[in-house]
């Protein structure tokens, strides 16, 4: 799992343990032995905006990339050597007394890193980055399932941290949840990520729904003596509004699992955060992202799970913005469905007779 934070201040100093000022710079040049880098001194302190004044306080600089150099910077030999600059810079900081680390894992914060991590799989396409983020998808949900489940009379529930036992379930730590269940489930096609979703939904609407509202803590395990449950809000604060990030979730599930009926539950939320986010757009950013589309553009994407291994398929799911969800299925014939929420609109076999679609659809939309 990811830890929480880290500080920003080492030895008393904010910032020192990431900053260097120029003779510092200077020095760690001097004392290699890369005669690329000692040869490049003056572009890379250029690169990297150093200076004697420094960027931050105290003579201190902010290691950066400055933009006004890119056409030099993105040269193949050029991004070589500051590739290997950060080496010797990571390499120096290995020595240095390191802010402290707050290793507390959170359940919504991992699942809010899931989600992101599925974001950079479907939308990256450059592979290292795409592998890695696989890798470190893996990592996560193994973690996530590892740190955050307990068992409870033969019930498994999400537990809020990994320094928290026996607590209160938390809305948050189950709406991040769902959403990851929904994204791993798109970008992997692995039907346990889809049922995790349908049952987390349900959970969801059984546990924290009430009166047209979510509430911050299961209704099963909250203790009125102590303090109320109260409804959790809809705007944005530390985080992006975990009620917010479920609305965007119930428009995409209409598609996926209509049964479920949850946009009906709902349709009174929906009606006030679309007034919440017109009264004060920059405090409901997550809200306006959930609301941006309308119904009509929404499209469901059914098509065969192998699809996944299929390189071509792999480069059209970049064009596709959550207003599209994808679906899949294990059957032998390579059939496809285009569906929004009235019909299955187009319909076709074999993955070349679906990529001329989208094509042809992509060119007449630049046209």
């Amino acid at each position: 799992s990811f830890f929480s934070a880290q500080d920003a201040d080492s030895e008393g100093v904010e910032g020192l343990y990431f900053t260097y000022t120029l003779e510092e710079f200077n020095a760690l040049i001097d004392d290699s032995d890369n005669d690329q880098i000692k040869d490049k001194r003056e572009q890379l302190i250029k690169w990297m905006g150093i200076t004697e004044e420094g960027n931050f306080t105290r003579g201190l600089n902010v290691i950066h990339i400055d933009p006004q150099y890119k056409e030099e910077v993105f040269e193949q030999n050029s991004w070589e050597t500051i590739r290997q600059m950060r080496a010797l810079l990571l390499e120096d900081r290995k020595n240095r007394i390191p802010p402290a680390t707050d290793n507390k894992a959170v359940a919504s914060w991992n699942s809010m890193m899931i989600s992101a991590l599925c974001d950079v799989i479907q939308y990256t396409k450059i592979d290292a980055f795409k592998n890695l983020s696989f890798q470190m998808l893996n990592s996560a949900l193994e973690g996530h399932h590892k740190n955050f489940f307990e068992t409870r009379d033969g019930n498994a529930f999400l537990k809020h941290s990994t320094t928290r036992g026996d607590t209160h379930l938390l809305f948050e730590d189950y709406a991040f949840f769902a959403e990851s269940q929904l994204r791993v489930y798109e970008i992997t096609g692995n039907q346990i990520f889809k049922r995790n979703f349908v049952d987390s939904m349900q959970f969801i609407f059984k546990e924290f729904f009430e009166s047209g509202k979510f509430l911050t803590r299961g209704k099963s395990f909250q203790d009125h003596v102590a303090y109320s449950n109260l409804e959790s809000a809809i705007n944005d604060q530390s985080f992006r509004s975990p009620v917010a990030t479920l609305l965007g979730v119930i428009r995409r599930s209409r598609l996926l699992v209509p049964e479920l009926e949850l946009y009906e539950k709902a349709s009174e939320l929906f009606e006030f955060a679309t007034h919440a986010s017109l009264y004060h757009p920059l405090a409901h950013g997550e809200t306006l992202r959930a609301l941006t589309y309308p119904d009509e553009v929404y499209r469901k994407i059914f098509v065969p799970r192998n699809w996944l291994n299929n390189n071509k398929f792999q480069g059209l799911l970049a064009h596709f913005p959550n207003r599209f969800v994808m679906d899949y299925h294990e059957e032998e014939k390579e059939t496809w469905q285009v569906c929004n929420l009235k019909e299955c609109e187009l319909t076709g076999e074999g993955l070349d007779e679906f990529l001329k679609v989208f094509t042809q659809q992509e060119e007449e939309n630049n046209g």
